[in-house]
């Protein structure tokens, strides 16, 4: 994955409620004002370079920046923020490039907490 590339998310989504919906592979629309929680793993491959990923609203960061410290183990983080009705949210490589394992490689779960 490129640096500045969002995550795909290519599983069908199981989705409970209206607060969530996936826009498409890589982006995500929280439908009401609140706070929210991103949950992810990426399955990196054995030789991905050391990269970093970032949970973004909106194109901006929020939260830490989770970075691949070892190639070929899961990345893994969980970031709280608050969102509006009709924000994006995106999972977005940052630092260097990083590799994914084929297969099922990137999930997310995105809760409305309140």
């Amino acid at each position: 994955m490129a640096l500045g590339g969002a995550v795909a998310f290519n599983q069908a989504p199981l989705i409970a409620g209206t607060a969530i919906s996936k826009t498409n592979d890589t982006t995500f629309t929280v439908n009401f004002d609140g706070i929210y929680r991103a949950s992810y793993t990426l399955r990196t491959a054995l030789l991905s370079l050391l990269g970093s990923v970032r949970v973004q609203v909106n194109g901006v960061g929020v939260g830490p920046t989770a970075g691949l410290i070892l190639a070929g183990v899961p990345l893994s983080d969980q970031v709280t923020f608050q969102a509006n009705a009709g924000d994006t949210v995106q999972l977005v490589v940052s630092g260097v490039a990083l590799t994914l394992a084929t297969g099922d490689n990137a999930t997310i779960n995105l809760d409305k907490i309140q």
